[in-house]
């Protein structure tokens, strides 16, 4: 913002933009104002890009004429830190990774690591293996921010058939500034088999039977899956 304190107007009044450290992503690097009265601001937003880790630092000079046709002009430096983010501290990972067959849903945790939020998250999801997608596969979330966690519930169904599973996803983002981030990958998750029951062996009692006498049958059974043996 450059304002104009004094008691008359500024003619012809434009500022330069230098930037060490960065790179002008957005906007001009040659202001022109124009006419700025007294007690008037002019207000510009500069979206700048670092080209390092290093500090950035944006010189702002600006040259006008007075009333009378004399030189008003000055500069002004501004120092700014740089925070590093990067698409690896965006983590999208399955809660619940192993599934169990028939319907369910499968929890997935979108962690953002960086130390700044990340905005306009859209995570999009296609199963390549073992289940099926029984709901959306594009979901929206507005805001998750630094060091938080978001969960999508996603409706599924698993076959009896699967023994493991497997979905690609696609995350996109945006920073502060508008500026686009994205992750993509593939989770693979691991299903349960359902218990399944293996006579191993028998005993009557008595033996022979008698006709008219009640005898019983002991059975010894495996149970295979998610049960224990007996």
């Amino acid at each position: 913002m450059i304002s104009n304190n004094g008691s008359g107007p500024i003619y012809d009044l434009q500022a330069n933009v230098g930037i060490e450290g960065a790179t002008l992503a957005a906007g001009s690097n040659t202001l022109i104002i124009g006419t700025l009265n007294p007690g008037s601001n002019y207000t510009t937003i500069l979206y700048v890009l670092p080209t390092g880790s290093g500090p950035v630092t944006i010189t702002i000079s600006y040259s006008g004429l007075d009333e009378v046709g004399n030189t008003v002009s000055g500069s002004i430096s501004i120092s700014m830190s740089v925070t590093t983010v990067s698409s690896s501290q965006v983590i999208v990972y399955p809660v619940n990774s192993s599934l169990s067959i028939g319907s369910g849903k499968l929890a997935i945790g979108i962690r953002n690591v960086n130390p700044v939020p990340i905005y306009n998250v859209t995570l999009v999801i296609a199963s390549t293996q073992g289940l099926s997608l029984t709901g959306n596969t594009t979901y929206d979330i507005t805001e998750i921010m630094p060091g938080s966690t978001d969960y999508i519930y996603v409706p599924i169904a698993v076959p009896i058939t699967s023994s493991s599973a497997s979905i690609t996803y696609s995350l996109t983002y945006q920073y502060t500034g508008g500026y686009p981030g994205g992750t993509q990958g593939t989770m693979t998750l691991s299903v349960l088999n359902e218990p399944s029951i293996l006579i191993t062996g028998y005993q009557v009692a008595p033996t022979p039977l008698t006709i008219g006498e009640t005898g019983s049958v002991s059975l010894t059974s495996l149970i295979r899956g998610a049960g224990t043996s007996l």
